[in-house]
């Protein structure tokens, strides 16, 4: 039985993600207290067009103003299409159309940007389509972030597989801070939590070989 139905939106001034915690006011404590256990809906309102109820969860246990969650991805109920164009226009805005990692805003031949909205807990590992579940990077970048070639570090240091990655590559395309580039809205910087997941589930994982921090 669904007992509650909880709003969620990319730019909320709490600090929701999805899939780890949802951050409320004191004012709905009872309620969240009341409701552990049974099952509750994310729906998430725009501004204009679409939206919908786009996942489940039940709530695991809770401490003063917040429940965690432990959500598998058990049905989507709007399309596909509709959350992934959400996610990619949401990511990419929010680092205004630059790459992360390498630091370049760089458009194709017809005036695109040509940087990719990037998963950092995948959705098949019930990863979140929030934005701070989101990096953008250059299409050489995302492949390399998705086979844990590179990854972040706790303080935003960009870790490298030196051993996998030449030298070379890491000149031409790792920023020379050394640190991601991050957006200037706080709010939709990487949550901690999906930075700590890839580094302890696929930076080195794919590849044999383990977090080597930038210098």
């Amino acid at each position: 039985m669904t007992a509650l139905v909880l709003l969620h939106k990319a730019d909320s001034i709490y600090d929701d993600e999805p899939h780890l915690v949802y951050d409320f006011p004191k004012a709905y404590l009872k309620a969240m207290l009341e409701a552990l256990g049974d099952w509750v809906i994310y729906y998430e309102p725009v501004k204009a067009g679409a939206r919908g109820y786009f996942a489940v969860a039940r709530i695991d246990r809770s401490f003063p103003n917040r429940a965690v969650f432990e959500r598998p991805v058990i049905e989507r109920l709007t399309s596909r299409l509709y959350r992934d164009t959400a996610f990619r226009r949401k990511v990419r805005e929010a680092y205004d159309y630059r790459c992360a990692i390498s630091g370049l805003r760089l458009r194709n031949g017809g005036g695109r940007p040509e940087v990719q909205a990037a998963h950092i807990r995948p959705v098949e590992r019930s990863g979140s389509d929030s934005v701070r579940n989101g990096i953008a990077l250059s299409g050489t970048l995302h492949w390399m972030f998705d086979r844990g070639l590179v990854s972040v570090g706790e303080d935003h240091a960009i870790l490298v597989s030196h051993n996998k990655v030449p030298s070379e590559v890491v000149n031409r395309l790792i920023r020379p801070q050394g640190r991601l580039w991050l957006p200037e809205d706080q709010k939709n910087w990487p949550h901690p939590e999906n930075l700590r997941w890839h580094r302890e589930n696929v930076f080195g994982q794919v590849m044999g070989e383990g977090p080597t921090p930038w210098d």
